[in-house]
């Protein structure tokens, strides 16, 4: 489904609904040092990400996740399928307003920041 670039992505058809995503990370050896277990990170970041009313219809919901390697010897995940296509080449970047305030201290009061040389 996409390019690759983190995991390899599938879309699954179980016969309900709607069909699901399956997540496939690359195997250790093939990820850049700061790859190292990213499907893991993005896992552990959900719950902090999801209270952000702005994003969170941007979410995956994870259905089941794997990081013990024992059956592919690979981290994957099944998610849930958002509404939408592949994100690059296919959408617009986003007017600055119609982001402001979704993330706190994006940097405009950069100003209040202590400043230390070096």
């Amino acid at each position: 489904m996409s390019d690759g670039q983190e995991n390899n992505t599938y879309r699954v058809d179980l016969g309900g609904d709607r069909p699901v995503i399956l997540r496939i990370a690359f195997e250790p050896g093939r990820q850049a040092r700061s790859e190292r277990e990213l499907m893991r990170n993005e896992h552990a970041s959900v719950p902090f990400l999801a209270p952000i009313a702005p994003i969170a219809p941007m979410i995956p919901h994870t259905l089941a996740a794997d990081f013990t390697h024992e059956i592919i010897g690979r981290d994957y995940l099944f998610q849930t399928m958002l509404d939408g296509g592949c994100g690059p080449g296919r959408h617009r970047p986003l007017p600055p307003a119609s982001v402001d305030g979704v993330l706190p201290g994006d940097g405009r009061d950069r100003q209040s920041y202590p400043r230390r040389p070096g």
